[in-house]
This record gives C-alpha cells, sequence and structure tokens, in this order.
C-alpha cells in the first residue's frame, strides 16, 4: 500500500502588473462629467423601457441636474467616490494565493475469496 499527497501553493499576480493600463478612478469620473454635460447619456437615461445599468457617478449627475439633490451634495459624493481604488477592491475580492491539493492511493497484493 502507498499514499501520496501533494500540496502546492501559487502566489498570487500582482494587481498592479494585471491592471498597469487602467486609468485612474478620478480621471474615469471627469470622463463621465465631460460626457454627461454633453448629453451622452441622455438616450440612456431617458430609456424607461429596458433601462441600462448607470454608474454611481452619473446617477449622481441626474439627480443633481432634477434637483433631487444639492449640487454641494452631489460634488461631495462624487469626491467620495474619486477615493475609490479599484486596483484594492480587484485584489481583496478576486486575487487569492491558489492552493492545490492532490491525493492518491495505491493498494497492491492478491486477492482472497
Amino acid at each position: 500500500m502507498s499514499i501520496n499527497s501533494n500540496l502546492i501553493v501559487t502566489e498570487q499576480p500582482d494587481p498592479h502588473s494585471l491592471l498597469r493600463t487602467q486609468m485612474s478612478t478620478a480621471d474615469y469620473i471627469e470622463i463621465e462629467k465631460f460626457l454627461f454635460s454633453k448629453g451622452y447619456f441622455n438616450t440612456a437615461i431617458d430609456n424607461t423601457v429596458s433601462r441600462p445599468a448607470l454608474t454611481p457617478v452619473v446617477l449622481i449627475l441626474q439627480q443633481m441636474k432634477t434637483g433631487k439633490i444639492s449640487e454641494a451634495e452631489g460634488n461631495r459624493q462624487i469626491e467620495l467616490l474619486k477615493t475609490q481604488n479599484g486596483i484594492r477592491q480587484f485584489d481583496n475580492l478576486f486575487l487569492r494565493d491558489g492552493v492545490t491539493q492532490q491525493y492518491s492511493l495505491s493498494l497492491s497484493g492478491e486477492v482472497v475469496i
């Protein structure tokens, strides 16, 4: 009889190298604000039948535009969103050290009936 066990641990990849080409959250929000000011999201906002998903920034800008929240409150919320770190969130939610376990059992001998 023989028993064999293997355990392989692989280190998680560096999220900064995976997402090196990503723009910052603050830059992305500035682009969204620019596009909103040019009416880019109007069709999506006005589509009440199959409304596509909108980002939190676009929703805040729409609430500011319609007077549901003040400009000061909207800007405060947007500034808070700018502090979010997508790479850190990606790392925390999706990247883990890999663990592979492998076991084998081998039995040999005569069968007696």
